[in-house]
């Protein structure tokens, strides 16, 4: 299963994303509530983000352990998806990254440069392809494997949102790994969230 349709309780939650994101709670609070009683999985905990980029700029292959709406507003996108059934074709590799798996397959290759640039590809079915404009919007499963590039100056929102269940099932390793990575140090040489310390300069 690829692009899914939005139902009323998906809907609802992008709907309180935008309320939130212009500063009107209030209605967001009750619209996310709403939509907790509209569907028999009710989706109570809710992230929204704004990304702005230019043509070409580029999100590598990777999954979230959370079920994600991409909503654009202005210009285009081309998005990669794959299913969890291709990740061991994908390169996944140990970068930390809150709730993310990362994968070393550049998804924007063609297949034939895919195939011979990564030895472990060779056989992975080709992904879905979606091409979004404005007003469009594309439902990413939890742990779908996906890629994301401008194609032009373009302005998106996307909304990460959980039941109770799965929050419960995912957040507690989340948190142990996040304190392990931010207060004790580890994995900060292979991490998305921290640069490699600079070298030293030139002695005045």
């Amino acid at each position: 299963m690829g692009a899914l349709g939005l139902g009323v309780g998906a809907v609802a939650v992008c709907a309180a994303a935008a309320l939130l994101l212009a500063g009107r709670r209030a209605a967001a609070a009750v619209v996310a509530l709403a939509a907790a009683f509209a569907t028999s999985r009710p989706c109570l905990f809710e992230d929204a983000y704004l990304w702005v980029g230019g043509s070409g700029a580029t999100t590598g292959l990777h999954s979230d352990d959370e079920n994600n709406i991409l909503l654009m507003t202005r210009g285009r996108k081309v998005v990669r998806l794959h299913a969890p059934s291709d990740r061991r074709f994908l390169s996944p590799n140990g970068r930390y990254d809150s709730g993310t798996e990362c994968c070393d397959v550049d998804a924007f290759l063609g297949e034939a440069a895919k195939a011979g640039k990564y030895a472990g590809y060779a056989g992975c079915p080709a992904p879905l392809r979606f091409e979004l404009g404005p007003g469009d919007a594309l439902y990413i499963p939890a742990f779908w494997f996906h890629a994301v590039r401008s194609e032009a100056l373009s302005v998106s929102v996307n909304v990460f949102f959980s039941t109770p269940l799965e929050m419960a099932r995912r957040w507690p390793q989340r948190a142990f790994f996040a304190v392990c990575h931010e207060y004790l140090g580890f994995w900060r040489g292979d991490c998305v969230c921290h640069r490699p310390p600079s070298p030293p300069g030139p002695a005045l």
